[in-house]
């Protein structure tokens, strides 16, 4: 094989382990739950998110809109859980019907988002 092949042969294979590398080190979260508290009329956010050093790969921040408006956005500078987190909040002003969507975005790669129709 003459060196050229061989030289673009190799920077291909570099090329490619260094994007599947960063691809297995960046994700966004796996799952979010949501869950309504009506008694307290609290959101509860959990969110699956593994990760092996929540200081520099976490959920940066989680966005939470009600009936297509935003209402709330939460910003984090770390994950204190290896594979999850939580985060609460009051929603004095929902009534039944209304639709909570909540996103929450890995600072790294990617998001998820979900909606919750208030019973």
């Amino acid at each position: 094989m003459p060196q050229r092949k061989r030289m673009f042969l190799a920077v291909v294979l570099l090329l490619s382990f260094l994007v599947m590398a960063n691809e297995g080190a960046a994700h966004p979260p796996s799952s979010i739950d949501l869950r309504f508290e009506p008694a307290g009329r609290l959101l509860v956010v959990g969110f699956k998110h593994l990760v092996q050093d929540g200081q520099s790969h976490y959920i940066k921040e989680v966005q939470v809109l009600i009936n297509g408006k935003a209402f709330a956005r939460v910003e984090f500078y770390a994950q204190a859980g290896k594979d999850a987190g939580q985060v609460s909040m009051g929603l004095p002003e929902v009534k039944q019907g209304d639709l909570v969507s909540v996103k929450a975005t890995c600072n790294k790669f990617g998001e998820i988002k979900k909606d919750l129709r208030i019973p």
